[in-house]
């Protein structure tokens, strides 16, 4: 596809798209990024760790051992609880839900549960400007 053909596109989906009651619209990619090692108390989620191989028990598993360390406050021989948080962090903006939903489709696979979500743009006069000649573009 070339420029022009690119930039027709942005246009066309710009002037058309639902913008969910979003002036000005940032449909920007983010991702889930777990991070490892919180103390209990700071933490939102656990698991269970193997400690020889580093991989996860199994959900069932993990109930067992959960029971398990409720009551006595065992843990395995082999398994470690683990505590972390899930945060979202930004990838990439994009003018239009199709160029994000695009990019997720190229480049997904090496993001962690990526999805949409939708920033305004209602006080970034250089991102209504830009948006503005995109929606010019062909209108000469």
């Amino acid at each position: 596809m070339t420029n022009e053909e690119i930039l027709a596109r942005i246009r066309h989906n710009i002037t058309n798209q639902d913008n969910l009651g979003t002036a000005h619209p940032m449909y920007a990619v983010k991702q889930i990024e777990r991070v490892y090692g919180f103390d209990e108390a700071y933490a939102d989620h656990h698991e269970w760790i193997s400690i020889e191989g580093a991989y996860a028990a199994t959900e069932e598993l993990a109930a067992d051992f959960d029971a398990q360390y409720e009551e006595s406050g065992d843990t395995p021989d082999d398994y470690e609880r683990v505590y972390y948080k899930d945060f979202e962090r930004f990838v990439t903006a994009c003018f239009t839900q199709e160029g994000a939903d695009a990019f997720i489709a190229l480049d997904g696979h090496n993001l962690s549960k990526p999805f949409v979500y939708i920033y305004s743009g209602y006080h970034n006069f250089e991102w209504q400007a830009i948006r503005q000649l995109l929606g010019a573009v062909g209108d000469e």
